[in-house]
């Protein structure tokens, strides 16, 4: 360290010498009283009192640590050891002052601050910790003192108290001094490289002007070939991308390298590193979790070998011969599958082969299911509502249990099971954990279901609205109250039956949006619009007109 780092200094050498052959560390020093600097380090009460004052300077200096400026933490950081020095740089250009410094975490000093060995970010942590602890010590001893306010202390005690307050004073101005020097210094640093940096700007602006107007004019005076105008336009090309040599030298000598320097290396540094991580991500092809799925289907399924990956000769025998192993695909989808490479030919040849495996379940099932349907018609039974969602999932789709595999399977395959939704509605159903996932896709059938049913049911009411139209048209002729009488009763009857289904679906609405409160109300809403023939039902009553 340097500067108000070196305590050392202002110990006497023989008193020096006594904590070192005793193996005394600065953190013990700062611990043992004045009676166990006598006892064990066998000092002289002068010795004890300086040393004690040395090491209470010490610990305020440590303990004020939030107020230490970003240089201040660098000479801190270079007092652990000469392999810290290297983090200096990095510490002064993330702007780390002591505030700042005491919030630090691994993930800080890694991805932020570059200090990729583990000793050294246990070492830098350790310390982080123990500044925090005489941080917590201080401000617990600062509460203590004002508790025992009422107790007065000894005139020997206010007389160690004032030297005790002469040291710190001149602890703190000796800290001023040191910071109004850096100010200044850097205040001198960051003019100079100002004045270098505009010089260097000018320079690179007159180059590129030069650049855009020296190759128009080249090109017109010389009508060469294509190779002479090209080798003319690089002879005449004098940009050089570096620093002015003398400028670097100068503050070099005066400063050790430039900031921009400094900083250019570190933002290199994180880049390469940035991307390492995104070429291993990308490597990382061999251990998804798609890859290990279609690996073992292949391997149960087709029989392949698939412990050293998916040999060519497999995928050329699939595609020369599917019906071999019981796959039906059509020319197209073979070509399609034959144009692919790699692990895109490879997918697709798995998703071709789910999706036939499928389609064939369920043209198997299909009689047995129709024989089923026709026996519950002939029965008259109502199914009872499922207790339970597996239950609901087992009876309607004959599955032996619902499994996170059998949901992402109905989601794949959603228009095969009637559940009409779109991509995105799909994407956030596949992301929901299995519980979640269930319920959800739970009431989408149900709400599915609903649906459908009040549209064939909305769709035979006005089949026979219109039937009772038909019929009553030529009743209407005949008599001039008989039709409009009957029609008005029908209208009064189909208007309260609407309300009732209107509150019934309203009831409905409600109990799934408790249920799940991302539900969307549907805003399919029915009317009637019949043209009327009759002319006696032209001249009817508001009511009449609105049916």
């Amino acid at each position: 360290g340097k500067g108000v780092w070196r305590w050392r200094e202002k110990v006497e050498e023989e008193t020096m010498e006594k904590i070192i052959a005793n193996g005394v560390s600065e953190k013990l020093l700062i611990e043992l009283s004045r009676e166990e600097l006598e006892r064990e380090l066998e000092l002289s009460e002068e010795q004890a009192d300086s040393l004690e004052a040395i090491m209470k300077e010490e610990e305020y200096r440590l303990a004020s640590v939030k107020t230490w400026s970003e240089e201040e933490v660098a000479e801190w950081l270079g007092t652990l050891g000469t392999d810290f020095a290297a983090y200096e740089d990095s510490f002064l250009f993330h702007n780390v002052n002591g505030d700042l410094l005491l919030d630090l975490t691994a993930d800080d000093l890694i991805e932020e601050l570059g200090v990729d060995k583990l000793g050294h970010r246990m070492r830098i942590l350790e310390e982080i910790a123990y500044l925090k602890k005489i941080c917590y010590k201080s401000a617990r001893g600062s509460k203590n003192a004002a508790r025992n306010q009422s107790n007065l202390p000894s005139f020997d005690e206010i007389e160690n108290l004032k030297r005790q307050k002469a040291v710190r004073l001149q602890g703190n101005l000796d800290v001023l001094k040191h910071k109004v020097n850096q100010m200044r210094d850097a205040e001198a640093k960051a003019k100079l490289l100002a004045r270098q940096a505009e010089a260097e700007a000018g320079r690179i602006q007159r180059q590129l002007r030069k650049l855009k107007t020296e190759p128009k004019e080249q090109g017109m005076k010389v009508n060469s070939s294509k190779r002479g105008v090209v080798r003319g336009w690089m002879d005449q090309c004098t940009f050089k991308p570096k620093l002015n040599p003398a400028s670097l030298e100068m503050v070099e000598n005066n400063f050790g390298d430039s900031d921009f320097h400094r900083r250019l290396e570190s933002q290199k540094a994180i880049s390469e590193k940035k991307f390492k991580e995104l070429q291993k991500s990308l490597s990382a092809d061999n251990t998804t979790e798609l890859r290990k799925k279609y690996m073992k289907y292949f391997n149960v399924r087709l029989g392949w070998d698939t412990r050293s990956g998916i040999q060519q000769s497999y995928i050329d025998s699939f595609l020369a011969n599917p019906g071999a192993y019981d796959v039906k695909l059509s020319d197209n989808e073979i070509i399609r599958l034959q144009a692919l490479k790699g692990a895109k030919q490879h997918i697709a040849i798995y998703n071709s082969i789910i999706t036939k495996d499928f389609l064939t379940r369920n043209d198997e099932k299909r009689p047995t299911r129709q024989r089923k349907a026709n026996t519950d018609g002939k029965q008259g039974s109502n199914p009872s509502k499922p207790k339970t969602l597996d239950q609901y999932f087992t009876e309607r789709f004959k599955w032996k249990e619902v499994d996170n595999g059998r949901l992402d399977d109905l989601l794949d395959n959603s228009k095969a099971y009637e559940l009409e939704l779109s991509e995105q509605q799909l994407a956030r159903l596949r992301e929901l954990e299995f519980t979640k996932k269930k319920k959800a896709i739970f009431r989408a059938l149900q709400t599915q279901s609903f649906l459908k049913r009040n549209a064939a049911d909305m769709r035979r009411r006005e089949i026979a609205q219109q039937k009772a139209f038909q019929q009553l048209q030529p009743q209407s002729a005949l008599g001039e109250g008989g039709g409009r009488s009957v029609v008005q009763s029908f209208l009064e009857r189909y208007h309260q039956d609407m309300e009732t289904r209107h509150t019934r679906k309203l009831a409905l609405v409600d109990k799934v949006k408790k249920e799940d409160p991302n539900f969307k109300e549907c805003t399919f809403r029915p009317n009637l619009h019949v043209r009327v023939q009759s002319p006696e039902l032209e001249t009817s009553s508001p009511v009449q007109q609105t049916a």
